[in-house]
């Protein structure tokens, strides 16, 4: 006979309140239907004015409208139900100011620095978490590291220059290709919504709700600016890098540090084509050495988002240049920088971008310009002591013949040459070059006609043989030795600035030609009859630029003046409508609307 096994204590209690309850949820169910059956139905009429009034509430409430950004973002991150799956379970949290340098930088900062840019990963949680699609039974839980919701977003780049050309100096442009790879670690969010779209349709592509949005500042001509579309994965991947940030790839660090193999990183790739604009500091031309720039701004389409631009914390060469299909000409390529920087360049006031610098360190070649132009005019002028030998004559006709001649050549020359020269409101050393040897072949005719003015032909002779040697030492002074120390020294110069950084640069540069606000403050009325609402620029002291104090005192005078003038066109035509008997408004003026001037 079989012995009967009595229930456990354990699960006959599990049992009861099972059972209990059941019946809690059907009674509330039972309720929750009484109350929509009471409930009485609403005209059409009714619902009209309640959808009104709900409207008129939500305009004039506290909170503001959502950003069709925000309603997108929204509407994607809704069609997954957290309602329907348990909640995340918060396992760690891992703030950036607690974080250290990445350690396989050999870069080290201070433990009591802290910069808005540091090689770390942002404000990060880890998160457990439960994904179950709602038709499919099984669950699917992961710990996994996201980005912290509300934080500064990490993007971390990578790039490579593929080629460089059209380096014009005329238009003082020049055109690049280049690779941009954006990396950044996904919010828990952007998580389940890869999931879910995944499970609906594996082969449709993600596109995140949220990306970084780059503006070209000096771009003049986009050629190509698109994310670039891999084969059946789409534009943006979800990839794990195994040796992001740590020192080695599948380093065993502890539960509360980051692990990159529990991180997913969201990662898509920018091909452009650009040709920028970049002015050319020409003093020292032929002798110079320009920075080709490249300046990429992060903008704010979504305004809660903020994020800045980091280097790739993966290999260690984040970046690289490839000149072999560059066509660079009479160019070398001496150096480059990679900068990351916040600027205030932005419309809004105190507020901050993230910029990414990209600076070619470029040296001119300048033994081309020596030989086909300097030595060409040097030799121009040392023709002009063979004047010397000539017979000379009552009046040193040949002498100023061929003068005239020499002269006329270097003009002729220096017009052939014009396309190569490029056109700016100062003088280069080229220039200036150029410049000195006329002067020299002016001062050979002067000679020529001083010394015809001497009767005595033993004493004419006499000074012309000293005037020979003082010109000969004279054309070494100036066009060798002055000319070659001269070089030496802004060949100097102008190697220190392959080492200037953007703020260095910016001191040379933009202290020229300093950034303008219009304020719509300081408004005046002008034109005939004041029909013109007018606007005066001023200079931005809202700036990281530099501003020298003789810009705001010349900006400040200009100010005046035009205030001055404005206020003597009001009072002109206050006075013609004096004399015509009509009033300001139009009207037809009377004794009370004259006005005296003193």
């Amino acid at each position: 006979m079989k012995a009967e096994h009595s229930p456990d204590p354990v699960m006959r209690a599990q049992i009861s309140t099972d059972v209990e309850e059941t019946k809690e949820s059907d009674a509330g169910h039972r309720e929750h239907d009484q109350e929509q059956e009471a409930k009485p139905e609403l005209t059409p009429l009714h619902q009209s004015l309640k959808a009104w009034r709900d409207r008129a509430e939500l305009v004039l409430s506290d909170t503001e409208l959502p950003s069709p950004i925000e309603m997108s973002y929204k509407e994607k991150s809704s069609k997954f139900k957290y309602g329907k799956h348990p909640s995340s379970k918060l396992l760690e949290t891992l703030l950036d100011e607690d974080q250290v340098i990445a350690p396989k930088l050999a870069y080290k900062e201070p433990l009591d620095a802290r910069y808005p840019l540091e090689p770390k990963l942002g404000d990060l949680e880890k998160r457990e978490i439960i994904i179950q699609h709602k038709k499919d039974a099984l669950a699917r839980k992961e710990k996994l590291w996201f980005a912290k919701t509300g934080s500064t977003r990490k993007v971390f780049i990578s790039m490579k220059l593929k080629r460089i050309s059209g380096i014009d100096n005329i238009r003082e442009t020049f055109r690049m290709r280049f690779h941009i790879y954006l990396n950044w670690i996904m919010s828990e969010q952007e998580y389940r919504d890869y999931i879910e779209g995944k499970m609906k349709n594996p082969n449709q592509p993600y596109e995140p709700a949220w990306k970084p949005d780059l503006e070209f500042m000096n771009a003049v001509e986009v050629h190509q600016n698109e994310v670039f579309h891999y084969p059946e994965k789409g534009k943006y991947r979800v990839e794990i890098f195994k040796d992001f940030y740590v020192a080695k790839a599948h380093q065993i660090v502890d539960t509360n540090e980051f692990d990159p193999q529990l991180c997913r990183f969201i990662r898509c790739k920018l091909e452009c084509d650009i040709t920028f604009a970049e002015e050319l500091e020409l003093n020292s031309y032929p002798f110079d050495c320009q920075d080709l720039s490249v300046i990429i701004k992060g903008n704010y389409v979504n305004s809660k988002i903020k994020y800045v631009f980091l280097p790739e914390l993966r290999a260690a060469k984040f970046a690289s240049i490839d000149v072999r299909y560059s066509v660079l000409d009479e160019w070398e390529l001496s150096t480059a920088f990679i900068e990351f920087l916040m600027d205030k360049s932005g419309r809004m006031t105190g507020r901050e971008y993230p910029n990414i610098v990209i600076r070619l360190k470029v040296k001119r070649k300048w033994h081309i310009y020596v030989i086909n132009i300097v030595l060409l005019l040097c030799a121009l002028c040392f023709l002009s002591l063979s004047s010397f030998y000539l017979k000379f004559d009552q009046f040193g006709g040949e002498r100023l013949s061929l003068l005239i001649t020499l002269i006329l050549t270097s003009v002729a020359f220096s017009i052939a040459i014009q396309d190569r020269i490029p056109n700016v409101s100062y003088l280069t050393f080229l220039d200036k070059y150029i410049l000195m040897s006329y002067l020299y072949l002016i001062l050979s005719i002067v000679e020529t006609v001083g010394i015809s003015t001497i009767e005595d032909d033993e004493t004419r002779e006499q000074y012309d043989r000293y005037l020979f040697w003082v010109f000969l030492v004279l054309w070494m002074l100036l066009m060798i030795l002055v000319f070659v120390f001269y070089a030496r020294h802004l060949i100097r110069s102008e190697e220190e600035k392959l080492l200037y950084n953007t703020d260095e640069v910016n001191e040379i540069v933009n202290t020229f030609m300093p950034s303008l606000v219009f304020d719509y403050k300081h408004l005046n009325r002008v034109g005939r009859k004041r029909r013109i609402l007018s606007f005066m620029a001023k200079i931005n002291t809202d700036t990281s630029l530099p501003i020298t104090e003789y810009e705001l005192t010349k900006s400040e005078q200009l100010r005046s003046k035009h205030e001055k003038r404005v206020s003597m066109q009001v009072l002109d035509a206050q006075m013609d409508n004096m004399q015509r008997g009509v009033s300001a408004d139009g009207s037809v003026a009377t004794k009370a609307d004259t006005v005296s001037f003193g």
